[in-house]
């Protein structure tokens, strides 16, 4: 029985690491989890969010970005500066997301962003 739990233990402690070493990174990822699983329940049960469904559109568009540029000045940096400027920017961003770019595909931001994350993290090795 003694073994079991530190086996389980030792599990929990491997588990929670990633979350310990990239908090704030984890958090924008599960506000994404979120925010995803919000618009699909409404749009599978036929609910309409009106005026919200914009505002859930720009948050996970932020926010993943946000897992990925945090995860990159992360690896960059441990110093706190640099993370609360990653959030600085992530601010800037969802205020002045263009709208052009909610209207359409935006996955040509996406692979942008995800090669200026991945630069990022390339630049740390």
């Amino acid at each position: 029985m003694n073994t079991l739990l530190q086996l389980l233990d030792k599990g929990a402690t491997q588990i929670l690491a990633p979350l310990q070493r990239f908090p704030i990174t984890s958090f924008s990822a599960f506000i994404f989890i979120l925010v995803t699983s919000i618009k699909m329940s409404s749009e599978l049960n036929h609910i309409t969010l009106g005026s919200y469904n914009e505002v859930l559109k720009q948050i996970s568009m932020v926010t993943f970005f946000g897992f990925f540029l945090l995860l990159g000045l992360r690896l960059m940096s441990r110093n706190i500066v640099v993370s609360l400027l990653g959030i600085v920017l992530l601010v800037v961003t969802y205020f002045y997301l263009p709208e052009r770019l909610i209207d359409e595909e935006p996955i040509y931001y996406f692979v942008a962003l995800l090669g200026l994350s991945s630069s990022i993290t390339i630049y740390n090795s």
